[in-house]
């Protein structure tokens, strides 16, 4: 999915295409994963000093006035300079000269991070087993015309059972449900509903001109077993979860719940096809899951206690292995932002740093959130000098 918004609908098109091909550009539910978009690099640093004005609002809507800057910038290479992680809240003014700061560079580094894969394939004669150049993989960012995706499948699924992450991650009210149906698949109506819904959106896609991709049916309610614990599985409707496509590659999250430990299998048949025609492909050390894992002593009784573990910096994963949900990171060329969660931990976040180093830069934020999961339902960097917040959840720590 590399590229830009250079060819395609303009987005200021008011007609019924344009209404619809913004679905095309903009739409990033948890159930589809970007393979493939556009290619040629969003151009310049468009109205980057709105975003500035506007860190923790509800949203930011201010479109950009596309400029014609270069292509490509002088600037791209050099690091940028980030505020050092603090304790205490930055002022407004703070994040948004930070913010601007990095808007502008993202946008650079994402038609930088094209150029850089096409140096790259001219270099093919030089390696031993040369990658095709064309590959069907190719994403910079979460805002460019798709042309491929992954659609998730919620036939099977199960209720996960009730262990010490599920718990963390759920509010009260449901635990009663988690205990009586863990490990049994979810109520009949609600599957049947959600897998109508998932197959209409690929109709819109299809319709749309996008290929659509499926993973694999499962049975997920068998039980399995490794020397460190048992489970059952959940499901596949969320690829974005599980997988992340970093320019032509793509990587296998290893997860944190051990019902998603063999989440990856309804995906292998589509990443060895991808493969195979010349993407990238990898994956991330995966963890045992073990007890130690976990806190297992994790308090969570109301969600004032939930605020106060966050803004402690307290989850109920440990630093004792890597662990990170892919749907925790969020793209903008070169530039990749992640936060510290409840499925994401710091031994996680410095895998993906050292494996995507030196080409990308991973930038670690924080939020006011009490049971942090997903970036991308917090903060969703949707096009050009435009970010949807979580009003919610305002960011309060930048660290890198």
């Amino acid at each position: 999915m590399a590229g830009g918004v250079s060819g395609g609908v303009s987005r200021r098109s008011k007609s019924a295409a344009g209404r619809r091909g913004a679905a095309r550009r903009w739409a990033v539910p948890g159930e589809m994963l970007r393979v493939r978009c556009l290619r040629g690099g969003s151009r310049g640093a468009e109205a980057a000093h709105f975003i500035g004005s506007r860190v923790g609002a509800a949203l930011i809507r201010r479109h950009a006035r596309r400029g014609r800057g270069p292509g490509r910038s002088d600037r791209v290479g050099v690091r940028p300079r980030w505020p050092r992680a603090r304790r205490d809240a930055p002022s407004v003014g703070t994040l948004g000269r930070v913010f601007t700061g990095w808007v502008q560079r993202s946008f650079q580094s994402t038609q930088a991070a094209t150029a850089s894969q096409n140096t790259c394939a001219a270099d093919d004669n030089k390696a031993t087993s040369p990658v095709p150049q064309d590959s069907p993989v190719c994403s910079y960012n979460e805002w460019d015309p798709l042309e491929e995706v992954i659609v998730g499948r919620a036939e099977n699924a199960c209720v996960p059972p009730f262990s010490v992450e599920v718990k963390a991650n759920t509010y009260e009210k449901y635990w009663g449900f988690y205990q009586k149906f863990g490990g049994q698949s979810f109520p009949k109506d609600h599957v049947k509903k959600a897998i109508a819904e998932i197959e209409e959106m690929c109709n819109i896609l299809k319709k749309e001109g996008v290929i659509v991709k499926r993973p694999d049916p499962i049975d997920w309610s068998v039980k399995y077993k490794t020397p460190d614990f048992e489970s059952t599985g959940m499901y596949a409707a969320m690829p974005r979860d599980i997988l992340l496509v970093v320019g032509n590659e793509i990587i296998e999250a290893p997860m944190a719940w051990r019902a998603r430990f063999f989440e990856y299998r309804a995906y292998r048949r589509i990443i060895k096809e991808y493969f195979n025609c010349g993407a990238k492909w990898t994956t991330a050390p995966k963890p045992t899951m073990a007890d130690e894992l976990y806190d297992q002593d994790y308090p969570i009784c109301s969600v004032e206690d939930r605020h106060k573990l966050a803004a402690q910096g307290k989850f109920v994963t440990t630093e004792f292995e890597p662990c990170f949900d892919a749907a925790d990171f969020i793209r903008a060329g070169r530039d990749i932002f992640v936060q510290r969660s409840q499925v994401t931990n710091y031994m996680g976040i410095e895998w993906m740093r050292r494996h995507l180093a030196p080409d990308y830069r991973v930038h670690v934020i924080s939020f006011k959130d009490p049971n942090p999961m997903h970036i991308d339902a917090t903060f969703n960097i949707i096009g050009p000098g435009l970010v949807l917040s979580n009003p919610d959840r305002p960011c309060y720590q930048t660290a890198y």
